[in-house]
C-alpha cells in the first residue's frame, strides 16, 4: 500500500518521541512547577513580612484537590493588601498542587488539562507588568510595585524584579513544553488514523482531490470502520500529506520535528549544597568595593557640612581647644531611618567615627573573603554547612540594618547641604542599590542551598 514506508518511519519516530517525553521533558516540566511554587512562596513570604500584602486568613480552610482558575475580578482598593495576598496565595497553592499531585504523563496531560493549567499560569502575567490591557491580578501586582517604588524600598523592588523575571521564564518554559505535547498528541492521533486505515480493505490514499480523499476517510469514521474520535483539522492534514504536490516536503517536516536531537551541551549537574554557600561568600567578597566608595563619600560630605557650618566664633573655639589639648566632640548626625518593612520611621543618632570604624572593619572582612588563603576565609571553611548558612544569614541581617542607615544618611547629606554645597555633595545611592542587588544574590544562593540540602 502507498505510504507504508512513511507510516513505518512515522510510527518509529512517534515511539521514540514518547520515550523522550517520559524520560526527559515531563520530568523537566514537573521540576519547573516545583521551582515556580518555591519562587512564589519566597516572594509571598517576603511581601507579607514587609506588610505589602497580608497572609490569606482562610488558608487553613482551603483544600486544593482539582485544577481551578484563580479569581480575576477587580480587587477592592479598601482591601488591597488582603485581596492581593489571597490571590497570590491561591496561585501558589494551585501551582504547588500541579507540581505535587498532577500526573505528568502524556496520557494525563490531555489538551483540556493543559488548557486548565495554562489558564492558572496566566492568572498573573509576569512578563506584562505595567500593561494596562492585562488581567485584574496583573494590574493589582503592578500597583503593588508602584507602592514599593514610592516608598523607596529598593531591596523589595530588586527582589520583585528578580522573582517576576524568574517566574516569567519558568512559565515560558512550561508553555513551550505544553505546545510540544499538544503537537505530539496531534501527530500521534494522525499516526493512529493512518494505521487504522491500513487495516481497511480496499482503502487507498490516491484520490482525485483533497476533498474526495477527505470525504472517503470521513465516511469510514461515520460507518465506525475506524473506531477513533473524528478530528476534522487533523484528518484534513492527513489527506493533504497524501495528495498535495508538496506531500514529500510535508512528510519530511513531520519526521524532522519528531526526531530527537541530542543536546551536545555538557550536562550541568546540580551543585553540592556547600557550593551554594561558597557562592554566597564570593558575592559577599564584592561588598568591600561598594563599602569603600561609600566610606570615602561620607568623609567628603561630612567635611562639606562641617565647613558650611563654620563661623568666626566656632573657629575661635576650635583653635582654643587645640591649644588647650581638648579633643573635638564626636560628629553626630540625627537621621530618619525607615523600618525594615517601611511601615514607620525612627530618629537615630549616627556617630560619624563609629560608623566609619564599622565600615572599615566590614570592608577588611569582605576583602579577606576574596582571599582564599586568608584566616577569615579558612575559618569559615571549617564551619559545618548549617553553621555557615546561619553565619551568612546573621551577617546579611546586620548588613541590611546598616544599609537602611546608609540610605537615610545619603538623604540627610543631600537635605542638609545649602546653596552651592548641594552640588558638591557626593551621593551614594548607586552603591546602596548595588549592595541591595548583591544581598539578594546572597539570599538566592542561600535559598538554593536550602532547596538542595532538603
Amino acid at each position: 500500500m502507498p505510504g507504508q514506508d512513511f507510516l513505518a518511519e512515522l510510527t518509529e519516530s512517534i515511539a521514540q518521541r514518547k520515550v523522550w517525553y517520559q524520560n526527559t521533558e515531563l520530568p523537566r516540566l514537573n521540576k519547573c512547577f516545583g521551582e515556580e511554587a518555591e519562587m512564589l512562596s519566597q516572594l509571598m513570604e517576603w511581601l507579607v513580612r514587609r506588610r505589602y500584602i497580608t497572609e490569606d486568613p482562610y488558608i487553613s480552610e482551603k483544600k486544593v484537590d482539582s485544577l481551578g482558575a484563580i479569581s480575576d475580578t477587580a480587587i477592592n482598593p479598601a482591601k488591597f493588601a488582603e485581596d492581593l495576598g489571597i490571590r497570590i496565595s491561591d496561585l501558589y497553592q494551585m501551582i504547588k498542587f500541579i507540581g505535587e499531585s498532577v500526573e505528568f504523563s502524556l496520557d494525563a496531560l490531555t489538551p483540556s488539562t493543559i488548557q486548565k493549567i495554562k489558564v492558572i499560569n496566566g492568572s498573573f502575567a509576569w512578563n506584562e507588568l505595567g500593561n494596562t490591557l492585562t488581567t485584574a491580578n496583573t494590574k493589582a501586582f503592578s500597583a503593588l510595585m508602584n507602592i514599593v517604588r514610592q516608598k523607596g524600598d529598593n531591596l523589595t523592588l530588586s527582589l520583585i524584579h528578580n522573582s517576576t523575571e524568574g517566574l516569567s521564564n519558568l512559565v515560558m518554559q512550561e508553555n513551550l513544553i505544553f505546545a510540544g505535547i499538544l503537537d505530539f498528541h496531534k501527530e500521534n492521533y494522525k499516526c493512529a488514523v493512518r494505521t487504522a486505515l491500513t487495516r481497511v480493505s480496499g482503502y487507498t490514499e490516491m484520490y482525485d482531490s483533497v476533498s474526495a480523499g477527505y470525504e472517503a476517510i470521513k465516511a469510514l469514521f461515520q460507518k465506525q470502520v475506524v473506531k477513533l474520535p473524528f478530528n476534522n483539522a487533523a484528518i484534513l492534514e492527513i489527506v493533504e500529506e497524501n495528495l498535495s504536490p508538496d506531500k514529500d516536503l510535508r512528510r519530511d517536516s513531520i519526521i524532522k520535528k519528531l526526531k530527537i536531537v541530542e543536546n551536545k551541551k555538557p550536562k550541568v549537574e546540580e551543585l553540592p549544597p556547600r557550593d551554594y554557600l561558597l557562592g554566597a561568600l564570593d558575592v559577599m567578597a564584592g561588598f568591600s568595593t561598594q563599602i569603600d566608595a561609600i566610606a570615602n563619600k561620607i568623609l567628603v560630605n561630612s567635611s562639606i557640612l562641617k565647613n558650611q557650618n563654620k563661623t568666626v566664633f566656632s573657629n575661635l573655639i576650635y583653635f582654643l581647644k587645640r591649644i588647650l589639648g581638648f579633643k573635638d566632640a564626636p560628629v553626630e548626625y540625627k537621621i530618619q531611618v525607615k523600618s525594615e518593612d517601611n511601615s514607620f520611621s525612627r530618629m537615630e543618632n549616627v556617630v560619624l567615627d563609629e560608623l566609619q570604624d564599622y565600615l572599615h572593619t566590614k570592608s577588611r572582612f569582605y576583602k579577606d573573603l576574596g582571599k582564599k588563603d586568608s584566616d577569615s576565609y579558612q575559618s569559615l571553611l571549617s564551619f559545618p554547612d548549617a553553621q555557615l548558612d546561619e553565619f551568612i544569614g546573621t551577617t546579611m541581617v546586620d548588613t541590611r540594618h546598616h544599609l537602611k542607615i546608609l540610605m537615610a544618611l545619603d538623604a540627610f547629606f543631600k537635605d542638609s547641604a545649602e546653596g552651592d554645597n548641594k552640588h558638591k555633595i557626593r551621593g551614594f545611592k548607586i552603591e546602596n542599590t548595588t549592595l541591595v542587588s548583591m544581598i539578594f544574590k546572597v539570599e538566592k544562593y542561600r535559598a538554593d542551598y536550602a532547596g538542595v540540602a532538603k
